[in-house]
């Protein structure tokens, strides 16, 4: 491959991967590496490829050897650093912003990755020190302008930061992804200030650039596949695992029900530990086929498993969370779409528990509506009426598995969680089976880093501000409010 054509080559990976499509960018990174398994550039976009999916430790140890074959390249120390900061090592993230500011002063990527982990930490006047300065009409770029937008809707500078969103948005050369960024920042914006109007506005248009890849026909055929699969008796007749450890507890439900508090409460009791939201158990079903020699797919194949697949399978993920635990009693994976799969739950780990948190559907959506996800991921999140039907379809679901019993689970109400935090709390610790402990009400004290979209609610004691938050948005919601309703759409 000639270096023109590899530059080609990699220039479409990097289009991809500005898409936030990375199944079709890594196999061009890989096309090149195989001719040239020491060209950065493609290296530094396959770890943009495992950032995208989310495995930023994959990532990180890519823009590692990018570093290593460029030191002086400052975009790869900047990425580095994004990552670290993902995993939430910030000090070693701001440590390498720093040296990177060093080699580069006034770098706007390093300044951008400094603001965003003191707007993490809640430490929102750094932030505000460390990107305002750059803030100007000529010279401000539209990542940092994001950040700026970010931190300026709590410092209450919502003049200036409207100023400076319009005047971003009129730009014709910003890509979509931080057009979209821009737009979600500048919807929290005008909903802190009280303007709802405007911030519906600002979130519609977000979501209008957002991945819309949602069949409603699907999603009602898969939850008929699972209730099909997991029936009481195909349950009971599965085989048994010999070791059946209460070790792990599994946090499920929809985005933005609560689950992240949840996960907190049970992380501060010393005897348990918060894994966050592990892609173990869906990795270890999506390669059941292959693994247990089945011509079905997941959940078909459920049906061909032996005793030695379920103790193997099982054994896996138990092997994985006790790592993560390091000796804890309790190790919550919060994971919210291992929903699907309570019924494989049941089959491996009859033990174990689930945790369903609930909130209110209005409020539930909107939530799910007003936040920039991450591209290729729930398609359904940017139009209200797709979040309404894939909401009813999630309560479809969960409604089978409460009927059907086949594991221990706790249902926990949001609101009843923020109206009577410590009785709810005593109950969730009473349903994990351990002893109470008062840290449990001091949640936010753990210093332990969040890296969910909640992360800014959990670092700090209940509030309810969030209860009701849908009644703000009046009519603009009607859409959903008919989905919800099973409303045959328009």
């Amino acid at each position: 491959m000639s270096g023109f054509s590899q530059s080609s080559v990699l220039a479409r990976a990097a289009k991809h991967v500005q898409a936030g499509n990375a199944d079709l960018a890594e196999p061009l990174c890989r096309e090149v590496l195989r001719k040239d398994r020491k060209n950065a550039l493609a290296l530094g976009i396959l770890g943009q490829v495992a950032a995208l999916r989310g495995e930023q430790s994959e990532a990180a140890k890519c823009f590692e050897k990018c570093i290593a074959l460029e030191p002086q390249k400052p975009e790869f120390h900047s990425l580095l650093a994004e990552s670290l900061a993902s995993l939430g090592r910030y000090k070693q993230a701001l440590s390498r912003y720093e040296k990177l500011l060093r080699l580069k002063p006034g770098f706007y990527p390093a300044v951008t990755g400094r603001a965003e982990i003191f707007y993490r930490q809640r430490e929102f006047d750094k932030a505000l020190g460390v990107v305002e300065p750059f803030i100007n009409d000529a010279t401000e770029d539209g990542a940092m302008a994001v950040v700026f937008l970010r931190v300026a809707a709590h410092a209450g500078r919502y003049e200036k930061a409207a100023d400076v969103a319009s005047r971003q948005l009129a730009d014709t050369r910003l890509t979509p992804e931080i057009r979209r960024s821009l737009l979600f920042a500048l919807g929290h914006l005008h909903e802190r200030a009280g303007a709802y109007d405007e911030a519906f506005k600002a979130y519609t248009e977000g979501n209008r650039l957002s991945d819309r890849r949602y069949s409603h026909e699907e999603d009602v055929a898969r939850t008929h596949q699972i209730m099909a699969v997991f029936s009481a008796d195909s349950i009971a007749a599965a085989p048994k695992p010999a070791h059946t450890p209460e070790l792990p507890v599994f946090v499920v439900g929809m985005m933005r029900s609560g689950s992240t508090l949840v996960e907190q409460i049970l992380d501060a009791h010393p005897e348990a530990h918060g894994a966050g939201e592990l892609m173990t158990l869906p990795r270890l079903a999506a390669a059941m086929p292959l693994t247990i020699g089945s011509t079905l797919p997941y959940p078909q194949c459920v049906r061909d498993l032996s005793l030695t697949d379920v103790d193997r399978i099982g054994g896996e993920y138990l092997d994985h969370v006790r790592r993560l635990g390091r000796g804890a009693k309790r190790v919550v994976d919060k994971q919210l779409g291992n929903y699907l799969d309570v019924g494989l739950i049941a089959i491996l780990f009859p033990h174990a528990r689930v945790v369903h948190c609930r909130r209110d559907p209005l409020d539930t959506c909107l939530s799910i509506y007003t936040q920039r996800l991450r591209a290729g991921i729930h398609g359904y999140a940017s139009d209200l009426r797709m979040l309404g039907q894939a909401y009813r379809e999630y309560e479809r679901l969960m409604a089978y598995w409460r009927g059907l019993a086949p594991i221990p689970m706790l249902e926990v109400q949001y609101e009843d969680l923020v109206a009577d935090q410590e009785a709810v709390s005593r109950r969730i610790i009473d349903f994990c089976d351990l002893p109470w402990d008062d840290r449990c009400l001091r949640y936010y004290e753990t210093g332990r880093p969040v890296l969910t979209l909640s992360m800014n609610q959990v670092s700090q004691p209940i509030y309810r501000t969030s209860v009701g938050r849908a009644d703000r948005f009046g009519h603009h919601l009607d859409p959903l409010r008919k989905a919800l309703a099973g409303e045959p759409a328009p």
